[in-house]
């Protein structure tokens, strides 16, 4: 995990927010889709709005596991958001949502450590998403210097 996150330290944090996660699922899930359905054509391709509810789950499943005990892997993560099409707008709303999702049940004296969990799988989602981002610009700029090649070649 690239995150600063210390896990030890924010233990009963990350059992009380997989607990609030799991108490109220389908109401995140819910403003999970809405983003999702309101940002569709943000997104770099063609999403099909039969797949907002897998994505919406997918996203619930990520965060879900992040919060557990074991590390999840974040960067794989956020490669594959970017894989099946997601902008970087969506992404950071989806942050959004979860920030404000949490907010509500918490003492004040938690808000900070949520946050900084929060921002910990974000970080870790949004540099997988950028380093997906970066190869296939990459790729797109080696096909073109490809193409550009033969075509002066051929003069």
């Amino acid at each position: 995990m690239m995150g600063t996150l210390n896990r030890s330290e924010n233990s009963a944090l990350l059992v009380r927010l997989a607990q609030l996660l799991e108490a109220d699922r389908t109401n995140l899930e819910e403003r999970y889709q809405h983003i999702l359905r309101e940002t569709l054509f943000l997104n770099r391709t063609a999403l099909r709005p039969n797949m907002v509810k897998s994505i919406a789950s997918e996203e619930l499943e990520a965060i879900s596991d992040f919060l557990g005990p074991a590390e999840h892997p974040a960067l794989e993560h956020g490669s594959h958001l970017y894989e099946i099409g997601l902008s970087e707008q969506v992404l950071l709303s989806l942050g959004q949502i979860l920030r404000l999702f949490f907010l509500p049940h918490l003492a004040p004296e938690q808000v900070a450590s949520m946050l900084e969990v929060v921002d910990s799988y974000q970080t870790d989602v949004i540099l997988g998403f950028i380093r997906s981002l970066e190869k296939g610009i990459f790729s797109e700029q080696e096909l073109t210097r490809k193409a550009f090649q033969r075509a002066s070649h051929q003069d």
